[in-house]
């Protein structure tokens, strides 16, 4: 175990470790989760939501697109969760490109 440490510390993880666990037990802690942010049964990767910036909505959703393979509600209506977000910002593209193909013309 110390060796682990040890390596992730002086390879400059130790920081970021600590920046993430801040950022995780504050809404833990607001949010009523469990204080592991790594536990199975979470079926979230909170740790690439904290990567990119991402944040709970005003009820306390997080983004669908860091729900693990296995959450329960990845899927809803048929409709993959995951791949909402990507697909709604793909039909806003083509939905701009299009008004503006329509201008030019």
């Amino acid at each position: 175990m110390f060796f682990v440490v040890y390596v992730i510390g002086s390879l400059g993880f130790g920081g970021a470790e600590k920046d993430f666990q801040a950022w995780y037990q504050g809404y833990a802690n607001q949010l009523g989760l469990c204080s592991d942010p790594d536990n199975p049964k979470h079926c979230y990767d909170y740790r690439s939501a904290w990567k990119t910036g991402a944040v709970p909505d005003s009820t306390g959703h997080w983004p669908s697109r860091f729900k693990t393979l296995d959450h329960p509600n990845r899927f809803v209506n048929g409709i993959d969760t995951r791949e909402l977000n990507r697909c709604n910002c793909q039909k806003s593209i083509l939905s701009v490109v299009r008004k503006i193909l329509l201008h030019l013309q």
